[in-house]
């Protein structure tokens, strides 16, 4: 978990694949990356390389941290 520099919170979970933004009253702001669901591992299987190279179609996978720059970009580190 960690706070931007406007207060909102940022919660990275690994075990959902998820990263969640509250604003500083705990409301949900943006939800990055979806939990997954049974029906996932049959789409996995039908990707091409092309698809899982480009990283399209994909939710995220093992996010583990989140950052931002001094022109307010935001990162997601994704392993």
């Amino acid at each position: 978990m960690k706070v931007d520099p406007q207060d909102n919170i940022w919660v990275t979970d690994k075990g959902s694949d998820m990263v969640i933004k509250f604003d500083p009253e705990g409301r949900v702001l943006m939800v990055f990356g979806r939990k997954q669901e049974a029906s996932d591992a049959r789409h996995r299987a039908a990707e091409t390389s092309e698809t899982a190279a480009a990283g399209r179609g994909r939710p995220l996978r093992q996010v583990t941290d989140v950052a931002w720059d001094k022109a307010g970009n935001t990162f997601i580190s994704d392993g």
